[in-house]
C-alpha cells in the first residue's frame, strides 16, 4: 500500500521464526524496514534484530499478530520497538471480532498512524464534556477507515479482563503437548518457552512425507488440523517478487496445527494426545516392516 516491494527471506526451522542471517544478506541501499513475524507467539531474537536495523539504519516492523501476552527480556511484546502490529481477530489470542492495534515509541509516528486510521483527518473526538464537542476537523493526508468501532473496543476490553485465565489455559494445554509429544517418531515440535511465550498455535513438524496422511487420520477420528500457513512468496500476488526460499517450501510440506482453545475440556487434550500417539506408532510400526522387507 505504500509503494515498497517486499524481500521475502527464510524462516528458522527451530523456531519458524525469522532466519535472520539470511534476511541480513538480502538487505540492499534500497530497504527501509525489517519485518519479522512472532510466529505461534514465539519472541523473535530482538535483541539481534535491533542490533541488525542499527547497523544497516533500518526499522523493525513487528509483525505480533500471534503474540498478544508474550515477553521478550520480561516486558511484553509491544513494550519497546520501532512499530509493532497486533491482530485481534476472532482467532488470536484476545478478540475484538475483528480489528487490531499499533504500538509505538515514536509520537511522530503514532500521529500520523491516528490520523490515517480515521480516513487523514485531523479532528478532537474526545472532548471532556458534551458542550466542549468540535465539529470540525481538516483532512491533512490520505487516509484509511481503519478505525475500530466501539462495539468491537467493548468486546476487546472485556476480553482483557478475561485474558489471564485464557493465557493459563493454553499454557496448560501446550505443556501437556509438550510432554505427550516430545519423544514421538517421525513428529518434531518446535521450541518454545511457555514462560515468555503466550501460545497461539501448536505447530509440528510431521517428517518423511507424511504430513497429509496424519491430517486425515486426524479428520476420521473427529479432530480438525489447519496447515498455516501457504508461504506469501508462493502467491500469485507476489509473482514479480518470488524469491527462491527452499527451507521454508520443505516446512510448509511438514506443517501442521492441532487445536488449542480455551474452551478444551482436558478429556479433548487427551483425545488430541491419544491420536497423533497412535498416528507415530502405526508410522514407527510401518517403517519398521518396511525395513524388514527390503
Amino acid at each position: 500500500m505504500c509503494g515498497a516491494t517486499p524481500v521475502f527471506c527464510e524462516v528458522d526451522p527451530d523456531t519458524l521464526n525469522l532466519d535472520l542471517p539470511d534476511a541480513a544478506a538480502r538487505v540492499t541501499p534500497r530497504t527501509r524496514a525489517i519485518m519479522p513475524v512472532h510466529f505461534a507467539g514465539r519472541p523473535c531474537d530482538l535483541d539481534s534484530l535491533w542490533e541488525t536495523a542499527r547497523r544497516f539504519g533500518i526499522h523493525v516492523v513487528e509483525d505480533a499478530a500471534h503474540a498478544f501476552g508474550s515477553r521478550y527480556r520480561n516486558h511484553p511484546i509491544g513494550a519497546a520497538g520501532d512499530l509493532v502490529c497486533f491482530s485481534f481477530d476472532t482467532i488470536k489470542n484476545i478478540t475484538c471480532g475483528e480489528g487490531g492495534a499499533v504500538a509505538t515509541n515514536n509520537e511522530t509516528w503514532a500521529r500520523h498512524i491516528r490520523q490515517r486510521r480515521r480516513l487523514g483527518m485531523e479532528m478532537d473526538f474526545e472532548p471532556r464534556t458534551a458542550a466542549e464537542a468540535n465539529w470540525q476537523y481538516q483532512v491533512v493526508s490520505r487516509g484509511f477507515r481503519y478505525h475500530m468501532s466501539d462495539l468491537h473496543a467493548a468486546i476487546g476490553l472485556v476480553q482483557i479482563e478475561k485474558f489471564p485465565m485464557f493465557q493459563r489455559r493454553k499454557r496448560e494445554i501446550m505443556k501437556r503437548y509438550d510432554a505427550a509429544f516430545a519423544e514421538l517418531p517421525g513428529i518434531e515440535v518446535f521450541q518454545h518457552d511457555l514462560e515468555t511465550s503466550c501460545p497461539w498455535a501448536c505447530v509440528l513438524k510431521i517428517l518423511d512425507g507424511r504430513r497429509d496422511a496424519f491430517r486425515e487420520l486426524l479428520q476420521q477420528k473427529g479432530i480438525n488440523t489447519l496447515v498455516q500457513f501457504i508461504p506469501n512468496h508462493l502467491q500469485p500476488a507476489f509473482a514479480s517478487c518470488r524469491s527462491d526460499l527452499p527451507v521454508t517450501e520443505r516446512l510448509f510440506g511438514q506443517i501442521v496445527s492441532l487445536p488449542l482453545f480455551v474452551e478444551m475440556t482436558d478429556a479433548d487434550v487427551d483425545t488430541v494426545i491419544q491420536a497423533v500417539s497412535a498416528f507415530a506408532e502405526h508410522s514407527a510400526r510401518a517403517t519398521v516392516a518396511c525395513g524388514f522387507k527390503s
